[in-house]
C-alpha cells in the first residue's frame, strides 16, 4: 500500500498535464476533424505546410517563399477563402470542393538591373496531403537587357 506522501506524488504527476490546460508542442499536428463528419458551420481547418527543396531552377536565383520556414494553411472547413502563411509571405486564394488554389505575387530587383515579378502558386486536392508549388517569373514590362526567366516546382506536405 502506498503511504500518503507517495500517493500524493503519484496523483500530482498524473495531474500535471492538465494543470492550466493541456499544452501542445509546436511540432504536433493541428487537430483534425474525423473522416466522414460534417464540419460545424463556420469551423476553421488548419494544416501545417512543409515544402521540400525546389527543383528546376538550376543556377537561378528565385524569390521563392516556401522552403525557408514551415507554413500554416487556414481555411473554412466547408470551403471558402484560404491563406497559407510562411515566415514573411502570405499566399491567398480559396479551397473549393477540397481543392486548394492559392497564389502569391512578389516583386524584386535583380543584378541585371531589371525589376522582376514572380507568381507563386500552391494548388491541389487537400485529401492527397500534398500540394504542388509552382514558381514562375518575368521582368516587369518595359525593360530591356534582362536575364532569362526561371521556373521551379516543389512538393509541399500537409500535416
Amino acid at each position: 500500500m502506498l503511504r500518503p506522501r507517495s500517493l500524493f506524488l503519484v496523483l500530482l504527476v498524473m495531474a500535471l498535464p492538465s494543470v492550466g490546460g493541456a499544452t501542445r508542442s509546436r511540432r504536433e499536428p493541428p487537430p483534425r476533424r474525423p473522416r466522414g463528419t460534417t464540419p460545424a458551420p463556420g469551423a476553421l481547418c488548419t494544416a501545417e505546410l512543409t515544402a521540400h527543396p525546389t527543383v528546376g531552377a538550376g543556377g537561378c536565383f528565385i524569390d521563392e517563399r516556401v522552403t525557408r520556414s514551415v507554413g500554416l494553411l487556414r481555411y473554412p472547413c466547408a470551403g471558402g477563402p484560404a491563406t497559407a502563411a510562411f515566415a514573411t509571405a502570405t499566399f491567398s486564394g480559396t479551397v473549393t470542393d477540397g481543392v486548394a488554389e492559392l497564389q502569391l505575387t512578389t516583386r524584386f530587383h535583380f543584378s541585371d538591373g531589371c525589376d522582376w515579378q514572380s507568381t507563386q502558386r500552391l494548388h491541389g486536392p487537400l485529401a492527397s496531403r500534398h500540394l504542388a508549388y509552382t514558381y514562375t517569373e518575368a521582368p516587369v514590362p518595359g525593360q530591356r537587357g534582362c536575364a532569362s526567366s526561371c521556373r521551379a516546382t516543389a512538393d509541399v506536405e500537409l500535416r
